[in-house]
């Protein structure tokens, strides 16, 4: 088995928590930034690493046939 792990810290002054324990963080303005901040450095990451990008689709292209 293989994963592939991502670690972010946003710190917020004024944090919002969903769910019944509040362990879900509900701020969509940092979700969505969070998020295009994601998609844009990984975009450029595997451009610029084609070779490991390659591998890594494939093991994640490997965990999803299983």
């Amino acid at each position: 088995m293989s994963a592939q792990v991502a670690v972010l810290i946003q710190l917020l002054d004024h944090p919002e928590f969903e769910g019944s324990t509040h362990s879900v963080l509900g701020n969509p303005p940092v979700r969505t930034c969070v998020g295009q901040a994601v998609q844009e450095h990984l975009e450029t990451w595997l451009e610029e690493h084609p070779e490991q990008a390659s591998a890594l689709v494939g093991r994640i292209q490997g965990t999803l046939q299983h």
